[in-house]
């Protein structure tokens, strides 16, 4: 019979070989599996830019094995929240798992071009240093110069009294004086331009190393877990949303009255100042939603009512009251109202007024404020119907405007509209915003061409009645309007009658008034055109007459509304 013993020591050994044995290609799998975490990096692929914000698409091509594999997203910018990513793979054999986002403090991150920005500045205020000191030279030489000067003039006029002056020498002397001086000075000067070219662009540096400095402080890394089906490539999607960006259309409008042809152009100024450059990328600018002196003024409807003078002292309190009451209620609506618009800006174009252009190829925009790009939208010439218009108690400038309707597909949305008439600027006006087959009415600024009068032909106050007594207040008006243009031009003229509050308020207009051609104009009670084709030369007048009347014991109170 054959026994074996072991020593304690020897056993042990033995289970270790054993274990190590078993276990080796188990640890190998988890490492193998730990390999599987990747660290991807990204570019920008594409931005959409809303007037108030843009979205980011990142792309990657990552290679996938079979089974559960972690992703990580890295050198995202440091301002993202896990509400704004969205994580897309355009692989339907792979599915995405958890997602987390990190931040990370980026000590390291930027530094080659932080390290490039600080080496610059520092070789620049070297440069800088050279120059002020080779004026200082140049200053000290000035001054040697001046003394010699002196003392040689001093020598000379001793040598002249003494009757032994050298004009050869005075003159020799002189011209090394005017030479050195002459060099000295231009070399100050060059050195001051110098300094400022230099001063110029160390400021420019050092505001790019505060940007750099400020986009490395931290830095995002969004990790993706994933399982595939098979052993792919596939390619990742990282969209996100960035506040510091917007767009905004502006118009340019030429017309040629002669022709009554009107050429509008729209373009796009596109900014951001986020945290990183757009470069190389496909741009869509998408839609989710001056000077005054161009436009003829607004128009009101102008309500009258009575109230009591003895109880005015009481009235008075009470309006102050509700004032105050309704300027604190006006100012909590007008937060809601804002706030909302804000709530609703980003989900707009999913609605039926919304427009996607898409800019042809691609583009670079940087992230400095300074550097806005503009990109051309549209531009159309439109057959237009020119219009004067005049609010003569208001202003006795006529007003001309450009109208049509609007035939394309796409809507036109709000901006400053510059504005050209026969090749001369007039100013800035704004583009509303239009819907397809509106009818437009542009403002073209003053139309000096057509004359305009007012005058009032007095105005009568009195009061009527044996028993019961009223106050009647007349308004009577002749407007006259001269075409001085070469060609016909249609002529609105705006002005209103009032709107009585109160039963006991009589307002009579007379048949010698002009009818107007259209009442409650734009839906404002009591507003009126009078509107006439006027053909060149041509001159209309129009009575505008009305009476007011009312019980003596009240005051007449008028409102705008």
């Amino acid at each position: 019979m054959f026994v074996l013993s072991f020593s304690p020591q020897f056993a042990a050994r033995s289970l270790a070989k054993s274990l190590l044995f078993y276990y080796l290609p188990l640890c190998g799998l988890l490492l193998a599996n730990i390999a599987l975490a990747k660290d991807i990096s990204s570019s920008i692929e594409s931005v959409i830019v809303y007037p108030e914000g843009a979205m980011i698409t990142r792309s990657a091509t990552v290679d996938l094995n079979s089974g559960e594999t972690t992703l990580s997203l890295i050198g995202l910018v440091g301002s993202l929240s896990l509400a704004d990513v969205q994580v897309q793979l355009l692989d339907e054999a792979v599915e995405i798992g958890q997602v987390s986002l990190n931040k990370q403090q980026q000590r390291d991150a930027y530094n080659d071009t932080v390290k490039q920005i600080k080496a610059k500045i520092v070789e620049l205020e070297q440069d800088k240093q050279i120059l002020v000191d080779s004026s200082a030279a140049a200053k000290l030489r000035l001054k040697f110069i001046e003394s010699v000067s002196q003392g040689y003039a001093q020598q000379a006029w001793t040598d002249g009294a003494r009757g032994s002056t050298d004009i050869a020498s005075w003159n020799s002397a002189l011209s090394i004086i005017q030479s050195g001086s002459d060099d000295a000075n231009q070399l100050i000067r060059s050195n001051k331009q110098k300094q400022s070219e230099l001063n110029k662009t160390l400021s420019k540096l050092k505001r790019e190393l505060s940007q750099a400095r400020g986009a490395s402080l931290a830095s995002s890394q969004v990790e993706v877990t994933v399982a595939a089906k098979k052993a792919s490539s596939s390619k990742i999607l990282l969209h996100y949303y960035q506040p510091k960006a917007s767009w905004e259309p502006i118009y340019e409008a030429r017309l040629d009255s002669d022709s009554a042809r009107l050429i509008l152009a729209q373009q796009a100024i596109v900014s951001q100042t986020t945290d990183e450059d757009w470069s190389n990328v496909v741009l869509t600018l998408s839609t989710s939603e001056p000077s005054d002196e161009l436009t003829k003024p607004e128009l009101f409807s102008e309500v009258l009512d009575l109230y009591d003078p003895s109880q005015r002292r009481l009235r008075k309190q009470r309006v102050q009251n509700y004032a105050v009451a309704d300027s604190v209620a006006g100012g909590r609506l007008e937060e809601v109202i804002i706030e909302s618009e804000r709530r609703s800006g980003n989900v707009a174009e999913v609605g039926a007024f919304a427009v996607n252009y898409n800019i042809p190829g691609k583009v670079s925009v940087p992230n400095k404020s300074s550097d806005d790009l503009s990109f051309d939208l549209s531009r159309d010439g439109i057959d237009v119907e020119l219009v004067t218009q005049i609010v003569p108690r208001e202003s006795t400038e006529a007003f001309l405007a450009a109208r049509f309707t609007y035939q394309q597909e796409l809507p036109m949305y709000a901006g400053d509209m510059r504005v050209f008439v026969d090749g001369v600027y007039v100013g800035i006006s704004e583009m509303p915003s239009v819907l397809p087959q509106a009818e437009v009415t542009l403002p073209m600024g003053q139309d000096r061409r057509v004359l305009v009068s007012s005058r009032s032909q007095v105005g009568q106050q009195g009061k009527a009645g044996l028993i019961s007594k009223r106050i009647t207040e007349s308004v009577d008006y002749l407007f006259e309007v001269t075409n001085r243009r070469a060609a016909e031009t249609l002529v609105e003229v705006y002005d209103r009658y009032p709107v009585a509050r109160n039963k006991a308020i009589e307002i009579d207009i007379p048949r010698s008034a002009t009818a107007p051609s259209e009442k409650d104009v734009d839906k404002h009670p009591g507003v009126i055109v009078w509107r006439k084709p006027l053909a060149a030369g041509e001159k209309m007048q129009i009575q505008h007459q009305y009476t007011v009347s009312y019980p003596d014991k009240f005051a007449l109170e008028t409102d705008y509304e």
